[in-house]
């Protein structure tokens, strides 16, 4: 029994253990992923920390620590429910826009400034001055570099509160504007202006708001009601786009007879919407709400529909010509799509400001280097020295551990080499610069009523250094007021409506329908007034006014037309509205004699497929047969003439190519009868579509696409944008300023193409290669042929003929998506213009940062006028926005904004050039002067025994950068012209020493440098061997101060003399500022010697009337006298030679200016026409096998020419090669040379546009020169007798 017992406890201990050994092991295999774990969650926070530091030291802003995330998920919202609304705890309507709030203004405003290198190293210069083993300066003085930096940042901070305090302001009085809430009213009544009033500050998601007219929306807003008994209203989107034109808004679907304002309050309902996003123009969201008994209580039936766009105000919008709107809120404050699209973008940072890092940077590892120096050769002096008992006061403590100390001694006595003003100094400059630029009257747009506008000072000199510029085409080289020129209808080319051809009423009356056009109707005066958010529609409506066909009233479910003095009303039942991936827009009405039609219009890339007689319908292409048969279900087959059709397309295709060619916006037309019970079978799977909340769009897309096919063709219309003013002269002057230009368009090639022959871009002497597009195999062999081919045509390095390119957007999406992009962007650096077409507002940016990307010694500027050029504005270099008809939306994106394209040459040719020269001269100047006083510690120190002594006086040195050599400087930086505006434009060529750098090179740094450094010599060992600290006529000792008085005396008279000599042009006002700036020392100093200063508050006590001593000496005055003398005189020897000998344009222009010489720019005659060739060479490469690589150039037939501004008319080029001898001889009907008739005709258009395009534009009467050039702005239509009312008209049932 013992034995079995303990038998049976070993085996029992031995399975425990074995139970614990394993379950240690498990634990240890277990604890290793754990261990794992924990280290890769510390990681990834170690990393997140790294990542929000340097974020925070990028853009310093400690209000993103305490800002809520914004929701990802889609929202639902209760009508009437605000404990369930309140529970999800979103975001309160108070918005700020301020860059600092009370608690976060001093930390994060001082981060900012010790960002700034000069600013953390006079930081680090003003401690070390206080550590009293190795400061050199032990009294008051000790504090100045301190009290020197806390001053300029006062400046600054100053600057910043009180922008700041502004926005303050304006948000608290945004944020208190009254609005009218239903919460809980037991009988509200809209009309009799019941309703709780709230602070917009206090409205909250799932509240119902009135708005009423006038007054602006608080927040993004569900529309469910207005006071029209369409359910419409108008709004003005000023606040978002810029536009002042009114937009139209419809009020979600409910009847209005069932959702009285007395049932608001009892209201069962939830609107689903997707979660906050910044997509002003794009809303997808679902409507569900229990319809209401008589009494106003919700009953079991339910209403559902979708919400779009359409029945989204957002917040920042203006009620316009509507007494009052419903709307729930759905999205507040910070939510909201309009505060979401006010973030600030990535803060563009000039040239020069790295410029000005990389000095400052050379000139601490300069002082660095010369403390080393000087701390060697003390150490070497001490350890040698034999008598040390005569220098006590030096080595009276000296071991090997003072080294050390006194490397940072010498470090501090030296610091002033680096400017400790020039951060602010440069901020005043940029700040009177931009002042220049808006009151240059120069720049100033009558018609607009608009100036020019600087939003960032920084990028001031950035604008004399662009060498690229991206131009879009449409609002920005052309005027964008469009006009209807002419059209195709039935075969034929018409100007106006021909009335025994029903075709043209039917073309017109689809004009007059097919739009967003709004009209306001003002009875008493008889007036009609269209407000359009495109021009194009807005003259298309013109023309079928002009035409006989007149828009007069349109609601949500008519439209009423007159039509040859009859009424016509039009049911709207489906309106598919435009966007750029459509590329059309359509509209089905009802008609008075009870058909459905389809109306439609769109580009011809879409339209051509989908219309009947098409050799490949766009649903066969797409390999569809589903939807062919789809559609033509819907249609009511007619009896058509399949032969006849083709022929009609093919002749409407021929109509465009020839509108393009002669720069005309072209637009096919057409229709389809539908068949009833077909369409309201697709009308039903159209709201169902629109019901849903995911892939809505999608959805949508294919159902309008199953519905716009088997169209019957009506016509093609086409309009005409005019050039702006002065377009090809400044052009002209860009090109002459070796500017590239690439203008970016969505038009098509020919159209692109015959603006760039009008415009300029284009000229006579140009070899051009239109690109094809292809596979990147083939796009990259045409850039390699272009490529070969320029190089060929170049002679000893020098290109023979101009040269110019143009590509399309579908190969540029290729190439810049691919290894393309650099062979692409070397290319078109060898051409003077680059056209690219049927651009995205995508493409456009991304071509903007390739060529950033590509070419680092590019400076890009981006011009546009329109929201489709933001992307490309603000991924420029520089963006230069238009005040334009498209809206202001580009204007408040860019960096500087204009009223028209011409004035770019005056901001660039004028104004940047201004601005370049100055800020550098700046920099150089303001290292120049500090250096030169820097330096005279150093030669101190060579007869002090290398003691580490201050040889200024701190508060004497804090003085000399304040005040003593900070005006000068100011005026040279905002006044000073090289060459007068007039003289840089006339000769632009001096433009491009900018694009070189030239003031920015190492070497004119260098120059400055050496100069302060060998000046800084002469002064002090001149003056120190003139035994200036000698005995003076009364036996008294001058002593160390008053020869540093003396130095510094000298340093200030020789520092402006300096300046002066650069100053190339003087008015009596910056004359009268530089002499008191030159004399303010002497009147300055006596003030700073005196008692108040010196003694009794123990600034400076061995200056005590030290300043009167040296200007009662007369040998102080000779010795001063002699020194400023030799230290003057080789500067302006060298500037004399450089003049003389050595002379740049800049100086020649400056030598013509002077003497008053202007050369009159040369016109060519007819016969000196004769000698050079008359039309571009236009080349396009092709493969010459199908199967092989190898491309061949082979002339591309354009077809037509710039069209003429002033007459309209198109004119004809010839399209063999100038050069060749059967142009010369080739004879016309009457005898006369061909090529003689040519060029007369090319001479006398361009001498009539000559007229409208010259500089000397004061000439031309404005009054004539809009008549004849035909740019109607008619915006409105006058009616002979008021017209019936369409209220009175019976109303057919949808």
């Amino acid at each position: 029994m013992e034995d079995g017992g303990v038998d049976s406890l070993s085996t029992s201990n031995e399975t425990s253990l074995n139970k614990s050994a394993g379950a240690l092991s498990a634990s240890g295999t277990s604890s290793a992923p754990q261990r794992a774990s924990c280290w890769s969650a510390t990681a990834a926070w170690s990393r997140r920390a790294v990542r929000a530091v340097v974020d925070f030291l990028r853009d310093p802003d400690l209000s993103r620590l305490f800002e809520r995330k914004r929701g990802t998920q889609p929202r639902l919202v209760r009508f009437n429910d605000p404990a369930y609304n309140g529970s999800h705890k979103y975001h309160s309507n108070h918005i700020s826009t301020a860059h600092y709030q009370l608690w976060s203004f001093v930390p994060v405003f001082f981060t900012r400034q010790l960002l700034r290198t000069a600013n953390f190293y006079f930081l680090v210069v003003g401690v070390l001055y206080l550590v009293p083993a190795i400061t050199p300066v032990f009294t008051a003085g000790r504090y100045a570099t301190l009290g020197s930096l806390a001053f300029l940042i006062f400046i600054t901070g100053v600057k910043e509160l009180a922008e700041d305090i502004k926005r303050h302001r304006e948000d608290r009085r945004v944020n208190n504007t009254l609005v009218e809430v239903l919460r809980g009213a037991s009988d509200a009544s809209l009309d009799a202006h019941e309703g709780e009033t709230v602070a917009w500050k206090h409205v909250r998601v799932g509240d119902l708001v009135v708005v009423r007219r006038d007054e602006g929306v608080p927040s993004d807003l569900v529309l469910l009601a207005t006071s029209a008994e369409d359910d419409m209203c108008y709004v003005e989107t000023r606040a978002i786009d810029g536009e002042t034109n009114l937009k139209v808004k419809m009020a979600a679907p409910l009847d209005r007879h069932l959702f009285t304002p007395k049932s608001w309050h009892l209201l069962v309902g939830e609107v689903e919407c997707e979660a906050p996003n910044p997509r002003l123009y794009e809303f997808d969201g679902h409507l569900r709400v229990h319809i209401p008994d008589e009494d106003g209580l919700p009953t079991e039936r339910m209403l559902e529909c979708g919400l779009t766009r359409d029945h989204m105000l957002p917040r920042g919008v203006v009620l316009r010509n509507t007494d009052w709107v419903v709307g729930l809120v759905v999205f507040t404050g910070n939510e909201t799509k309009l505060m979401m699209n006010l973030r600030r973008e990535a803060h563009k940072v000039g040239r020069v400001e790295r410029v000005i890092t990389r000095y400052i940077i050379f000139l601490i590892l300069f002082e660095a280097v010369v403390s080393l120096i000087l701390t060697i050769l003390f150490a070497v002096f001490a350890s040698r020295n034999e008598h040390r008992d005569k220098f006590w006061y030096l080595f009276a403590s000296y071991s090997g551990s003072e080294v050390v100390p006194r490397f940072f001694t010498f470090f501090l006595t030296l610091s002033y080499l680096v400017p400790i003003s020039l951060y602010v100094t440069m901020e005043i400059v940029r700040g009177l610069q931009s002042i220049f630029v808006v009151l240059d009257d120069h720049m100033y747009c009558a018609e607009t009523q608009t100036r020019a506008r600087c939003r960032n000072s920084n990028l001031n000199d950035e604008l004399g250094q662009v060498t690229h510029i991206f131009s879009d085409k449409t609002g920005t080289i052309t005027q964008n007021v469009m006009e209807f020129s002419r059209a195709f209808v039935g075969g034929e080319m018409i100007t106006e409506r021909r009335r025994q051809h029903p075709g043209d009423a039917e073309f017109f009356r689809l004009l007059a329908l097919c739009h967003t056009v709004v009209p306001e109707r003002d009875v008493d005066a008889h007036r009609i007034e269209y407000h359009a958010s495109s021009p194009d529609e807005q003259a298309l409506v013109m023309a079928a006014h002009r035409n006989g066909v007149t828009l007069l009233e349109r609601t949500s479910r008519s439209i009423l037309l007159g039509e040859d003095d009859q009424l016509a009303s039009y049911v709207v039942l489906q309106v598919l509205e435009f966007s750029s991936e459509r590329k059309r827009m359509s509209i089905v009405v009802r008609r008075p004699d009870g058909r459905v039609r389809l109306y439609i219009k769109g580009a011809d890339s879409v339209m051509f497929p989908r219309m009947r007689g098409n050799e490949a319908p766009a649903s066969l292409q797409k390999g569809d047969a589903a939807a062919e048969t789809s559609s033509s279900s819907l249609t009511a087959p007619p009896p058509t003439d399949t032969s006849v059709e083709a022929q009609a397309v093919r002749e409407a295709r021929a109509a465009v190519h020839s509108f393009a060619i002669g720069g005309l916006r072209t637009l096919v037309v057409g229709y389809r009868d539908l068949d009833e019970e077909a369409y309201q079978e697709w009308a039903q799977r159209y709201a169902e579509a629109n019901g849903k909340l995911q892939d809505r769009s999608e959805a949508l897309d294919r159902l309008a696409d199953e519905l716009e096919q088997s169209l019957t063709l009506l016509g093609v219309s086409a309009i005409v944008d005019y050039l702006q003013r002065d377009v090809p002269d400044t052009l002209r002057s860009l090109f002459c300023a070796n500017i590239k230009v690439w203008m970016l368009t969505g038009d098509k090639q020919e159209t692109a193409i015959n603006i760039g022959l009008a415009a300029g871009l284009l000229s006579s002497d140009m070899d051009i290669v239109v690109m094809k597009p292809g596979d990147a195999a083939d796009v990259g062999a045409q850039l390699d042929c272009t490529e070969a081919r320029w190089r060929s045509l170049e002679v000893d390095g020098v290109p023979s003929f101009q040269k110019a390119l143009v590509v399309g957007g579908d190969l540029l999406d290729l190439a810049l998506s691919s290894r393309l992009r650099p062979r692409l962007i070397r290319v078109s650096e060898r051409a003077r213009c680059v056209i690219a077409c049927r651009m995205t507002p995508k493409q456009k940016a991304e071509l903007v940062r390739a060529m950033k990307e590509e070419n680092q010694r590019a400076v890009t500027l981006a011009i546009g006028d329109g929201a489709n050029d933001v992307g490309m504005i603000q991924a420029a270099h520089v963006g230069v926005g238009l005040a334009g008809r498209e809206g202001m939306e580009a204007s408040l994106a860019s960096d500087f904004s204009v009223g028209e394209f011409r004035f770019l040459k005056r901001l660039l040719l004028v104004h940047g050039r201004w601005f370049y020269k100055r800020n550098y001269k700046l920099i150089v100047f303001m290292i120049y002067k500090n250096a030169a006083m820097a330096a005279f510690s150093i030669w101190y120190d060579t007869i002090s025994d290398f003691s580490g002594s201050q040889f200024f006086d701190p508060w004497v040195q804090s003085m000399y950068n304040l005040f003593l050599t900070s005006i000068p400087i100011i005026v040279l930086a905002t006044l000073d012209q090289e060459v007068t505006a007039a003289y840089a434009l006339f000769y632009p060529e001096i433009y491009r020493s900018g694009q070189r750098n030239t003031s920015g090179r190492p070497r004119v740094f260098l120059y400055w440098f050496v100069t302060a450094l060998w000046q800084s010599v002469v002064m002090f060992y001149l003056t120190y061997y003139a035994n200036a600290d000698g005995p003076v006529g009364d036996g008294q000792m001058m002593g160390r101060d008053m020869f540093a008085l003396v130095c510094f005396t000298e340093l200030v008279v020789v520092v402006h003399i300096q300046l002066a000599l650069y100053q190339s042009r003087w008015t009596w006002f910056s004359g009268l500022l530089y002499f008191f700036s030159a004399t303010l020392w002497f009147w300055l100093g006596p003030a700073y010697c005196a008692r108040t200063f010196t003694a009794d508050l123990h600034l400076s006590p061995m200056l005590y009337w030290a300043m009167m001593r040296l200007l009662s000496e007369p040998l102080l005055w000779l010795i001063m006298i002699v020194t400023v003398v030799i230290c003057a005189v080789p500067p302006l020897l060298v500037r004399h030679w450089n003049r003389m000998y050595l002379p740049s344009p800049k100086v020649i222009v400056q030598e013509l200016e002077w003497v008053g010489i202007l050369h009159t720019k040369r016109t060519a005659h007819l016969g000196e026409e004769l000698a050079a060739p008359t039309e571009p060479r236009f080349v396009q490469f092709e493969r010459k096998r199908a199967d092989r690589r190898t491309m061949h150039a082979v002339p591309w037939n354009f077809g037509g020419g710039a069209f003429a501004q002033d007459d309209r008319a198109a004119r004809t080029h010839s399209h063999s090669r100038s050069r060749l001898p059967s142009l010369e001889t080739a004879t016309s009907t009457d005898g006369i040379p061909r090529g003689v008739r040519e060029r007369a005709l090319s001479s006398s258009i361009r001498q009539r546009r000559r007229r409208f395009y010259s500089s000397d534009i004061s000439t031309v009467d404005l009054e004539e020169l809009w008549t004849t050039r035909g740019a109607r702005s008619d915006t409105h239509v006058t009616l002979e007798s008021p017209p019936p009312s369409a209220t009175s008209l019976p109303r057919p049932d949808p």
